[in-house]
């Protein structure tokens, strides 16, 4: 007996699915034993933002991601089964189409179109609980999404601040893009208005992510 043409097509693009992840998760590892091997040279391959995702929420037990900058998905592919709610912000008609293609059935799984620095408000009072940020919403060549700024960061961060759960933890990428030029803040003038409004946080750079975060746990500094 077959499956109606409907069922049969969403079985089959299930299966399609799942292959694509291993596939992608065993090409990943293999980018990291390579690029470990270079040096670490930036910027780092995919897989290295997707355990710095996952090690803070396993850190600070956190169960909400919020992202910016969906792109072509990969951090909520990745992260898809790791959060039991994940929220996706992005700013390009295109991407915003492929995400939602992609993501639509599932029901833990938010993708939001727009500025991450407008929207982002809209987002947070549905945020019951401290979550981690992932944010990768600033412009980062022709085939990037960009708003009226190059980054949203310094609203972004504004928004974050502002919410009434002060337990959040912060992730940036690519924190070599942030020397000043253009609307992007020096890491010293991020890493000032961070103290300026959470001054017993962790404020730390590393593998081409900027972490922001309460101490930890155990009282300790360094994570990694």
């Amino acid at each position: 007996m077959s499956l109606p043409g409907n069922r049969e097509q969403t079985v089959a693009k299930s299966k399609w699915r799942a292959f694509s992840a291993l596939r992608a998760r065993w090409k990943g590892y293999k980018a990291l034993r390579r690029w470990e091997g270079q040096g670490k040279p930036l910027p780092p391959p995919h897989i290295v933002k997707q355990l710095a995702v996952m090690e803070y929420a396993a850190l600070f037990g956190l169960r909400v991601l919020v992202e910016t900058g969906t792109y072509h998905g990969e951090m909520v592919e990745a992260m898809r089964n790791a959060f039991d709610r994940l929220y996706s912000i992005e700013i390009d008609q295109g991407f915003y189409e492929e995400a939602l293609d992609a993501f639509g059935r599932f029901t833990n799984i938010r993708i939001i179109k727009g500025d991450s620095g407008e929207v982002l408000p809209s987002i947070l009072p549905e945020v019951k609980q401290p979550c981690l940020f992932w944010l990768d919403g600033h412009y980062s060549g022709p085939e990037t999404g960009k708003g009226l700024l190059d980054t949203p960061i310094t609203k972004e961060l504004q928004h974050i601040f502002l919410h009434p759960i002060r337990e959040h933890a912060i992730l940036i990428d690519d924190a070599r893009e942030f020397t000043g030029e253009g609307d992007y803040p020096s890491l010293d003038r991020l890493r000032e208005f961070v103290r300026n409004s959470r001054p017993d946080w962790i404020f730390e750079v590393r593998d081409d992510i900027i972490r922001i975060h309460p101490r930890r746990p155990d009282g300790g500094r360094q994570i990694g």
